[in-house]
């Protein structure tokens, strides 16, 4: 068995509208994100730049020698927080992707989450084409649940909407 197993994953909260363009332009639109790994209780959160997004699927690489990637490996549940620049309080929004990051290994799919990353930065397509990625892993996090924070519904908490995948066929770690 591979890295990663179906399993489908129950919800009781609000079913994401997969066609929400709106959520999904904001995603692509994101300059950096947050990525939060918990172990043995501790968690961590780092700012990531090689990532890409497709629908609400979260893609992205790392070296393979990071603490992320022990994390991972130990515990595949992950969050990742969207959240654009200097926002108006009044406006203010983001969006936090729950799920689990399944290490990708056909060659297949990295490459094509390679140019997927690489259309977001030219940078990061150079150094894939000078072959400076060969030590790095590639990443899918399957999303498990979005919640939103849209200070334009309500300031606080009432402006927070949890939307999660019910039913939906995920590919669970193993």
């Amino acid at each position: 068995m591979g890295l990663c197993e179906n399993k489908v994953i129950p919800s009781k909260e609000k079913e994401v509208n997969l066609d929400d363009e709106r959520l999904v332009r904001y995603l692509e639109r994101t300059r950096l994100i947050i990525l939060g790994t918990v172990l043995d209780g501790n968690p961590s959160v780092r700012t990531m730049a090689s990532f890409a997004t497709e629908g609400f699927t979260t893609f992205f690489s790392t070296h393979k020698d990071t603490g992320k990637v022990r994390q991972i490996e130990l515990n595949p549940q992950v969050a990742v927080l969207f959240q654009h620049e200097k926002q108006k309080l009044d406006s203010f929004c983001n969006i936090t992707i729950s799920g689990i990051a399944c290490r990708v290994e056909e060659e297949g799919e990295r490459q094509r989450i390679i140019e997927l990353i690489g259309a977001r930065s030219t940078c990061y397509l150079e150094r894939a084409r000078r072959g400076d990625l060969v030590e790095h892993l590639f990443y899918r996090v399957e999303p498990l649940e979005l919640k939103v924070l849209d200070f334009r519904i309500s300031p606080g908490p009432e402006g927070a909407r949890i939307l999660s995948f019910p039913s939906r066929l995920v590919r669970r770690a193993s």
